[in-house]
C-alpha cells in the first residue's frame, strides 16, 4: 500500500509538472501574440497620413488624390483642429457639403460626404491629406523673389499648400486667380491679409508685397532682375 501511495504521488507530481509546463507555454504564446498585435497596431498608426484643414469656401476642395477615405476620416477625427467630437460623425450624400471629409464652421461637427459632384455652400472646411512636398513661405519685402523652377505648386495644390503656412481665402469664397505683372508667378500670399492667390503670368515681377509659396528645397527661391 505504501508503494502504491508513492506511485500515485509520483504520478500526480508528473501530471502536475506537465500541466504547469503547458500553462507556461500557453502564457508565453499568448504574450507573443499580444506583442505581435501591439506591434501591428503601432505600425498602422505610423502609416496614418498627415492632414491639413483648409479654409472654408464655396469652391475649395482637396487637391486631386488628397481626399481622405471614409475610414481615415473616422479614425483621425480626434486629431482635427477645430473639430467637435460631441456628436457622431455624419456620413451621407449631400449637395451642399464639400465632397469627402470636412468640419462644419457652425459647431465643428465632422461630416463625410459621399457625393463627388457636391458644391459646398461655404460653411465646411475640407480636411485633406497633407501634401507630401514640404511647404515654405518666402519672406516679404524682397522685390523680384519667386519660386525656383520646379519648386512651385500647381493651381490644384495652391490652397492646400498656402493654407498650411497661414494663408486664407479672401471673403471666404475661393482662390484668387489672375494675370498680374507685379506679382510672382504661381501660388502666393498677399501680405496685407494673407489672401491666397495664383498668378498664371510666368514672367510676373514680385514688387515685394507678395510671399511666394514654394516647395522646400536646396534652390527653392530665386530673384528676377530688377525691373523685369
Amino acid at each position: 500500500r505504501v508503494i502504491e501511495n508513492r506511485i500515485s504521488s509520483n504520478y500526480f507530481y508528473y501530471i502536475t509538472c506537465i500541466m504547469a509546463r503547458h500553462c507556461v507555454a500557453l502564457t508565453c504564446f499568448a504574450l507573443v501574440i499580444q506583442m505581435h498585435f501591439v506591434k501591428e497596431a503601432r505600425a498602422d498608426v505610423s502609416k496614418m497620413p498627415g492632414t491639413t484643414v483648409l479654409p472654408n469656401g464655396r469652391y475649395v476642395n482637396c487637391a486631386p488624390r488628397h481626399n481622405l477615405s471614409k475610414e481615415d476620416c473616422v479614425r483621425e477625427a480626434p486629431t482635427f483642429e477645430g473639430a467637435s467630437l460631441d456628436n457622431n460623425i455624419a456620413i451621407g450624400y449631400w449637395q451642399h457639403i464639400v465632397f469627402g471629409c470636412s468640419i462644419s464652421t457652425e459647431g465643428g461637427r465632422i461630416f463625410y460626404n459621399e457625393n463627388p459632384e457636391a458644391i459646398s455652400d461655404g460653411k465646411y472646411r475640407p480636411v485633406c491629406k497633407a501634401l507630401a512636398k514640404e511647404v515654405v513661405l518666402l519672406p516679404i519685402d524682397h522685390e523680384g523673389i519667386h519660386c525656383q523652377t520646379d519648386h512651385g505648386f500647381s493651381i490644384d495644390e495652391c490652397v492646400t499648400a498656402a493654407a498650411s503656412v497661414g494663408g486664407n481665402l479672401r471673403g471666404g469664397d475661393r482662390l484668387i486667380i489672375g494675370d498680374w505683372p507685379n506679382a510672382p508667378p504661381g501660388c502666393f500670399i498677399e501680405a496685407s491679409d494673407n489672401a491666397i492667390h495664383f498668378s498664371t503670368r510666368i514672367d510676373g515681377y514680385n514688387d515685394g508685397y507678395f510671399q511666394p509659396v514654394c516647395i522646400r528645397g536646396e534652390d527653392q527661391a530665386t530673384l528676377s532682375p530688377s525691373g523685369k
